[in-house]
């Protein structure tokens, strides 16, 4: 891997791309170790391909709301200028029984679509850059949705984005990105936040 990152560096390069297996008996992909570390550590943004490459129709970028979500769909614009993108947020509640009171379903997605908006009013996008955005809000877990929109609309390419503290990534690659990264049915893009890496910490 650190042979990989020193030649990145040394070539300037503005992506790594890189394969993974597939577990034929269970119908997911298997994160090899060096694609786990790379994800972790690489400031190079990380395609990882699953699928015979074509020109990429239409980006779908997963969004926490977060800084490392904006730099995410800052990336997707830049690496697809012309493609349809396509924000994503999956919502859940602590506790299932909120979504049965009377309203609670409507005014939490409207709380969270409000955010949304937010999270377009901060990013760096131009204009015409925002106009190509759709926003998706829905309840459910990230990985799912995500697996399910890419299968319903085949979708190509997710865009996730890593950073520290309690988002996608911890010391592992655990959580909602490694399970989005084995999942997806097709490539995903990894995008780390530059906070992180100036920190030089292992994305979290």
């Amino acid at each position: 891997m650190a042979a990989i990152e020193e030649a990145a560096r040394e070539l300037g390069a503005d992506l790594i791309v890189t394969g993974v297996a597939r577990d034929e008996a269970f119908g997911r992909y298997v994160l090899g170790s060096t694609v786990d570390r790379l994800a972790r550590q690489t400031s190079v943004p990380l395609l990882v391909v699953k699928s015979r490459v074509w020109p990429y129709e239409e980006i779908l970028v997963a969004t926490d709301f977060s800084e490392a979500s904006q730099q995410a769909l800052t990336a997707a614009d830049r690496f697809f200028p012309t493609a349809p993108l396509t924000a994503l947020h999956g919502w859940e509640v602590p506790y299932a029984g909120f979504l049965d009171a009377p309203g609670f379903r409507e005014q939490w997605k409207e709380q969270e679509k409000q955010g949304c908006e937010d999270f377009l009013q901060r990013s760096q996008l131009s204009f015409e850059g925002r106009a190509r955005v759709r926003v998706l809000v829905e309840h459910g877990s990230p990985e799912v949705l995500v697996r399910q929109y890419m299968l319903d609309k085949e979708v190509d390419l997710v865009v996730i984005g890593t950073h520290g503290g309690s988002g996608l990534f911890d010391k592992r690659l655990g959580g909602t990105a490694k399970r989005i990264l084995e999942y997806a049915p097709a490539d995903v893009l990894l995008i780390r936040e530059p906070r992180a890496v100036r920190r030089g910490e292992p994305s979290r």
